[in-house]
């Protein structure tokens, strides 16, 4: 039997009357593709694709996957990536997968993030927190402590009646092997519980413990130069040297304070000062470039205009080169 429709959300039906897209059923149309499409598998740079859409960026290829969703109960939709209709389904599309609890959540959460940064605003105008909300979810899920599970103990596998016998035929001897493996099974499987759960608390008392050592030194790389001294190249290595330190797929709940604090007294730079000023092959320019990726961008050259000229806080500068450290590793 095939699930029902979704119901269409009322800020989603808010957020299409900007778009003059009152008509229920193109609204029921909008909600049921866009759930479908959330829920199916997607790359990085096809969530990325889709974060500029959603921003008023026309993304063809991502145009065209939405509007095959939508056109499945709504032949008449017109998806081309510039119809504001189209924006805002992207950005629907967006709220329902930072609702799940998964990888794509996460990349989707840091996509409207690097958005922001480039000055983008999204027609979907709750979007930026949403965003906001879902990686702070998806930050603690990652790193919480999840109670150690308890051993199993297991009863006696050998009968009575096998161990009167002393000497037991082969159906028995074979019950006996089986009810033997099972147990076994059973212990192994308690034991790996109790392993993934204890590495999952290390990991992030280990992230913790290294950065806030990171952060009382107040030096680069914990030992070195004084940040002050690091002029315009501070924000960058101190983004990438927490990005080192971060054990999970999403950034350190504490990162913004942490990068606030070794960056005081920093001026605001540009993006290719910043670049400029660091030591030769500190930065190595990655293989992937993506307009949602402004820091890889500039080191490839290909920055826009705007956002060469324009001079960033250092913390939020730093809290972007790790958000792009991060969104790589998807990649």
């Amino acid at each position: 039997m095939p699930e029902p429709d979704p119901q269409p959300d009322p800020q989603l039906a808010a957020w299409l009357a900007v778009a003059s897209a009152g008509d229920p059923a193109r609204l029921t149309a909008i909600a049921t593709g866009t759930a479908a499409l959330s829920s199916a598998t997607a790359t990085t740079t096809e969530i990325l694709d889709m974060a500029l859409l959603a921003h008023g960026v026309p993304q063809p290829e991502a145009a065209t996957r939405l509007a095959a969703a939508i056109s499945e109960h709504d032949p008449s939709f017109d998806g081309q990536a510039g119809n504001l209709q189209t924006q805002i389904a992207a950005g629907w599309t967006l709220k329902q997968i930072l609702a799940l609890d998964t990888i794509t959540a996460t990349t989707a959460a840091l996509a409207v993030s690097s958005a922001s940064f480039c000055g983008l605003q999204s027609a979907a105008t709750e979007l930026p927190g949403h965003a906001g909300a879902a990686l702070e979810r998806l930050q603690l899920l990652a790193r919480r402590r999840h109670p150690l599970p308890k051993g199993r103990a297991q009863k006696n596998v050998v009968t009575d009646e096998v161990a009167a016998e002393g000497a037991i035929d082969g159906a028995k001897l074979r019950a006996t092997a089986d009810a033997l493996t099972a147990a076994i099974n059973t212990v192994q499987r308690s034991h790996s519980a109790m392993v993934d759960a204890v590495q999952t608390r290390l990991a992030a008392a280990d992230e913790e413990t290294d950065m806030l050592w990171w952060t009382i030194s107040e030096r680069h790389e914990g030992d070195g130069q004084d940040w002050a001294q690091l002029g315009a190249a501070a924000p960058l290595l101190a983004g990438r040297e927490i990005a080192a330190l971060t054990t999970f797929a999403t950034p350190p709940p504490a990162a913004p304070k942490l990068l606030a604090r070794v960056l005081a007294g920093i001026e605001p730079h540009t993006i290719v000062d910043a670049l400029a000023a660091l030591p030769a092959g500190i930065y190595d320019a990655s293989e992937h470039t993506h307009p949602l990726l402004p820091i890889g961008c500039a080191a490839h050259g290909a920055t826009s205009a705007a956002l060469a000229s324009r001079a960033y806080p250092a913390a939020e500068l730093a809290k972007q080169a790790l958000i792009e450290i991060l969104v790589e590793r998807q990649l």
